[in-house]
């Protein structure tokens, strides 16, 4: 399985194909050299088919992480069809070059002289093209397109044929350090135009990712509101550790649970936006920033259902309204089965439950990948693997994140990823007992999340035809309230007067 090895893969395939796409145009027109060229451009050629083949196939079989619905198709047309174009036009070609012969002088030489002009591209275009597509792939793999659009795949398609231009017009003539006999010297301005050609193509290249990157990123929004309710903070010492809250506003109560990293910053903007209607407590969950951690190695979801209810009692009240997102709404669907009677209404946002997904085991492989991670290399490198599964969350989110959470939070990766993250996403939500219990739930998921297919927005759908109530799409992403805090907080204030 592909899981923990999809970018590392991904970068070797990268490698091997610009390896033999330079070795494949430097080849010399006759003597050993060329023949022991050809033979390392044929291995180096050979290991990127098979590397791209298993990449595919990883794909193909939904073992990789990066095959959510709609993204898999440009994965393999950046893997697969560069590939195959290579195995039909470039290797045969290759093959037929390293054909040995004896000469007069009785050296091993090749069958045919090498091909020039357009011969010659014929067989060093599709290499370096697949090494274009496996970075443009590479490129794809780290962007975080919340929804693919045609600009998308105009530019890899417009890249690919500038490569294809540039390298044909550079083989249209052999330059002078590796003309056979008797061939005229190449002309001083067909080299300078080679050379301008070249560094065009580079050029090119750069401003189009530079327009892809403007014309798809997402508008960052207006700035955060500025603090304008006080802050009451607080503790309460529950089971063994101290849990610290925040408390803004006044009316309904209204408990905000932080998902993974577990930090009251998380919805710092959208409960200043939230405190003009409602009551609004958010807190570091146990063993994250300012919460103590005196026992890391039992973490529950049942306690953490408990730890929410004794959060809310001690902020004065003994039921409220529950928002969680992410590893919080696991909390509140266990608020809603265990604790019916602290809660008003449950918004589940985005839940990571990926066992009530027909694809739940590959979610679970992968989240088990990034907890083997942690131990085999770090916990900074697992979270990171870790973020890459969030595909639908644009980079310019974590732009708006509130002053000193990244000091924070950055202590709890460990915790996280060693000790929340596989009981979190192992546990299932007891539907019928919720159902059974009559808790007002509703389901909710961004839109941008729910049009990139990923696995936590997959979900909302699901569980909500379980529970029998409605999914609700909240506007933007996963951290939506974050970056968009006045649009996203007016979604939740209308989903909770509605229920």
């Amino acid at each position: 399985m592909l899981y923990g090895i999809d970018i590392p893969l991904a970068l070797g395939l990268l490698a091997l194909w610009l390896a033999a796409g330079i070795l494949v145009g430097r080849l010399p027109t006759s003597g050993l050299q060329r023949r022991r060229r050809v033979r390392g451009a044929l291995l180096l050629t050979w290991a990127a088919l098979v590397a791209a083949g298993g990449y595919g196939l990883g794909i193909l079989a939904g073992l990789s992480w990066v095959a959510t619905p709609g993204h898999a198709w440009l994965y393999l047309m950046l893997t697969a069809l560069p590939a195959a174009v290579v195995g039909v036009v470039a290797v045969p070609r290759m093959r037929a070059i390293r054909a040995p012969t004896v000469t007069g002088e009785g050296l091993a030489d090749a069958a045919e002289e090498l091909p020039v002009g357009a011969a010659q591209a014929s067989l060093v275009v599709p290499v370096q093209a697949a090494a274009l597509a496996a970075l443009v792939n590479l490129y794809f793999l780290f962007a975080p397109y919340p929804v693919l659009r045609a600009i998308d795949v105009a530019v890899p398609v417009v890249l690919l044929a500038l490569w294809t231009a540039a390298t044909v017009f550079r083989h249209a003539r052999r330059g002078p350090a590796a003309r056979a006999p008797g061939q005229r010297q190449v002309p001083r301005r067909t080299r300078i135009a080679r050379i301008a050609t070249s560094f065009g193509t580079v050029v090119a290249f750069v401003i189009a990712w530079a327009g892809v990157g403007v014309a798809t990123a997402p508008d960052a929004g207006p700035e955060p509101p500025a603090p304008a309710h006080s802050v009451r903070t607080g503790t309460v010492a529950t089971e063994g550790d101290e849990l610290y809250f925040e408390v803004r506003g006044d009316g309904p109560p209204l408990l905000m649970i932080p998902g993974g990293l577990g930090d009251a910053g998380f919805y710092e903007h959208a409960a200043e936006v939230l405190a003009e209607d409602y009551r609004v407590i958010s807190y570091d969950r146990r063993g994250n920033s300012r919460s103590t951690r005196n026992f890391p190695s039992s973490f529950e979801v049942a306690q953490q259902a408990r730890d929410a209810v004794a959060v809310m009692q001690a902020a004065g009240h003994d039921s409220a309204h529950v928002f969680g997102n992410s590893a919080g709404a696991i909390i509140a669907f266990e608020l809603a089965a265990e604790h019916p009677g602290h809660v008003q209404t449950v918004v589940a946002h985005e839940p990571p439950s990926v066992q009530v997904l027909t694809d739940g085991e590959k979610w679970l492989g992968m989240f088990a990948s990034v907890y083997r991670t942690s131990f085999v290399l770090d916990p900074a490198t697992a979270n990171m693997q870790f973020s890459l599964s969030l595909r639908a969350v644009p980079f310019s989110a974590f732009g708006h994140t509130p002053e000193g959470f990244g000091e924070r939070t950055e202590a709890n990766q460990d915790f996280f990823i060693r000790h929340e993250m596989l009981p979190l996403v192992n546990y299932r939500p007891d539907t019928a007992r919720i159902a059974a219990n009559g808790v007002d739930i509703v389901v909710a998921a961004g839109q941008l999340t729910l049009a990139s297919g990923t696995y936590y927005g997959r979900t909302a759908p699901v569980l909500a035809a379980e529970l029998g109530h409605r999914a609700v799409a909240f506007p933007g992403h996963h951290l939506s309230y974050m970056d968009t805090p006045e649009e996203w907080s007016q979604s939740l204030r209308d989903t909770l007067e509605d229920e």
